[in-house]
């Protein structure tokens, strides 16, 4: 299986995207496509899918029979239906092969002919492959990770939200297992519960996986190969995500002393040419100095990266007091609280908000901020305070007429029109950008702005929810450089595990049970005190449930499970066991000692079953001293 672009070309609308793309997709390779935001990055998956030609014809080629699915592509086609008989309709297949097993199983108890036992470890060999013994733990966590309640899975598919939605197409999709599976921002609304659960599925995933991504943690987790959509080409890099950025500075910086030294050569031989070429007795050696410059291979300047993004000196103008913020029993919430919180934040801190979807995180910083009325304990602000406040759900639903210029000037009316363009252009506002329609501007756009009128006031507290959102990664890591270097005090929430790392120096994880701050850690001391201690921070400390049972009743449920699965693989042990004994003996008899074709497959069955024995113990044993 093979899919490739060669020199591939594509113009819409009379522009250039893509000029001499060359692209290959290989079997069970990890595939993560990067590049800013209107590289063409979706221009490249929709040739991919096969959703668009190339301008040149010829140059995508599919070698073999290839199955490719992508989000898009997956609709409901009964949205009266149920969530769980639109599940089962993906799993039909494997469904009914765990039938067919289950009546072999009967039929074997009662009758266990040659050819019935034969069956089934044929069966029972394919429904393995299939993946049919883990299904459903694999389709349990997947729903679990993903937000959804065993109670959803009674609710017809048009109850579910937009989010849910895009979720459960995910979820669909995966389940069906293309040979090719192509995902667009994959870990957009999904939190970090359910990204590490994608990451792991990923990573697992036998076929060939290619996927766009402005997560650099997921890009690190799960790709072998990353292209770079840059300058309408596509380069390709071995690796994961810091491999593609080290290698590409490393070739970045040998072109570049390559070019010098070419450079600096050429220069050498021409000024000695120059200098001698009209001198009789020289003209000899100026003449050769002139063919060398000829004969040497010439070599280009590295194409400059495309790193045009915003850019500010993002200093206080003046310092708060020591004592930023303190948060005594805070609950907050609406009809019934999210949590309870008591937290002292001092001048300097930098402190992430962390957990699942749905826990509260946006509205604790909500409810600091005044916009929500706490549910009960204090608030206490410290002195000489100016907070800047960033509201992912403004960036989003905000709707305004006026120009980009307009805005910015309604924050800050007290200055001139160039006074505001100069400030404009160093958030990418140029030209005749500023007088786009906000309503017009790219969720990039939007954040832009909206930092631009938060950052001139230079505040010396900053309460970000979700700024990376609709950023690219160049736009994230400048939005970290100049975080990293910024003196005042920094509380905010973000699902980019990257960028969390890279600026957290205190973690408040907020859990369906309880919220919790974890001062001065950086956020892998955070995971690492935790896994100390046998804990998943991201999947059980901050884990989001529907239910919250007692210990004793997590402990039951746990053993009467334990004893099911105990029980269940002791009966395959014992059915595994008769049909051992039973071709073991057939391959012993003496009439059937010269009949090689039939020894050779009563061999290759007993091998077969062998394993699967060998397999199931290996189980039993994990269960029963677990």
């Amino acid at each position: 299986m093979k899919l490739i672009l060669e020199n591939a070309n594509v113009t819409l609308n009379a522009n250039e995207i893509l000029k001499g793309v060359n692209f290959e997709i290989n079997e069970g390779e990890k595939i993560a496509i990067v590049g800013r935001n209107g590289s063409g990055k979706t221009t490249l998956v929709n040739l991919l899918i096969g959703k668009l030609e190339p301008d040149n014809l010829e140059s995508r080629k599919v070698m073999g029979k290839v199955s490719v699915g992508h989000l898009e592509q997956v609709s409901f086609e009964d949205e009266e239906k149920t969530l769980q008989d639109e599940v089962d309709s993906i799993f039909a297949p494997i469904l009914k092969i765990g039938e067919k097993l289950k009546y072999l199983e009967e039929q074997m108890s009662v009758n266990p002919t040659e050819k019935i036992i034969n069956d089934y470890i044929a069966t029972e060999h394919n429904y393995e492959i299939m993946g049919g013994y883990t299904l459903q733990k694999s389709y349990d966590k997947a729903f679990r990770a993903f937000g959804f309640s065993a109670e959803d899975t009674t609710k017809k598919l048009v109850e579910f939200s937009g989010g849910q939605r895009t979720r459960i197409f995910l979820i669909k999709l995966l389940f069906s297992k293309p040979d090719i599976l192509v995902l667009d921002e994959p870990t957009n609304h999904l939190d970090t519960d359910a990204i590490m659960w994608l990451e792991e599925y990923l990573k697992n995933y036998k076929k060939t996986v290619v996927f766009v991504s402005h997560d650099r943690e997921f890009i690190n987790n799960v790709a072998n190969i990353v292209y770079e959509i840059e300058n309408k080409k596509a380069v390709k890099y071995v690796g994961n995500y810091d491999d593609y950025r080290r290698i590409k500075n490393e070739n970045y910086e040998k072109q570049l002393k390559e070019f010098e030294a070419y450079k600096e050569e050429k220069d050498r031989l021409q000024a000695v040419a120059d200098r001698f070429r009209y001198k009789a007795t020289k003209a000899k050696m100026a003449q050769s100095k002139l063919k060398q410059i000829e004969r040497m291979e010439e070599v280009f300047a590295p194409e400059a990266e495309t790193n045009k993004n915003f850019h500010v000196n993002l200093k206080p103008k003046e310092d708060s007091g020591l004592e930023v913020l303190k948060l005594e029993n805070l609950k907050y919430g609406y009809s019934e609280p999210f949590g309870e919180i008591s937290a002292k934040i001092y001048r300097g801190d930098r402190v992430a908000i962390i957990g699942g979807n749905g826990l509260g995180k946006s509205t604790l910083l909500k409810t600091i901020m005044g916009k929500v009325a706490p549910l009960g304990g204090k608030i206490k602000f410290g002195d000489k305070l100016h907070i800047g406040y960033f509201d992912q759900q403004t960036i989003v639903i905000e709707r305004s007429n006026d120009s980009v210029l307009e805005s910015f000037l309604k924050v800050y009316p007290d200055l001139s029109t160039e006074e505001a363009r100069r400030k404009l252009g160093a958030f990418m506002f140029s030209g005749d950008d500023v007088f786009k329609e906000v309503n017009n501007l790219s969720g990039g756009e939007r954040v832009r702005l909206k930092l631009a009128e938060i950052f001139v006031d230079a505040p010396n507290v900053l309460i970000l929810d979700e700024p990376t959102n609709h950023l690219d990664i160049r736009g994230r890591e400048r939005l970290e450089e100049i975080l990293s270097s910024y003196e005042g005090t920094l509380i905010f929430v973000s699902h980019d595990r990257y960028f969390v790392r890279k600026l957290a120096r205190g973690v408040i994880c907020q859990s369906e049970n309880e919220v919790k701050y974890f001062k001065d850690l950086t956020y892998d001391e955070f995971l690492k005190k935790h896994s100390d201690n046998k804990i998943s921070v991201e999947v059980d400390v901050c884990e989001k449930t529907k239910t919250r049972p007692t210990k004793e009743m997590s402990e039951h449920n746990r053993i009467r499970e334990k004893n099911k699965t105990r029980e269940k693989l002791e009966r395959e042990i014992k059915k595994l066991e008769e049909v051992l004994a039973k071709k073991n003996e057939e391959y012993n008899a003496p009439e059937n000692c010269s009949n090689v074709e039939l020894l050779m497959q009563l061999g290759e069955e007993i091998r077969v079953a062998e394993e699967r024995l060998e397999k199931i113990m290996e189980e039993w044993l994990l269960v029963t001293e677990s």
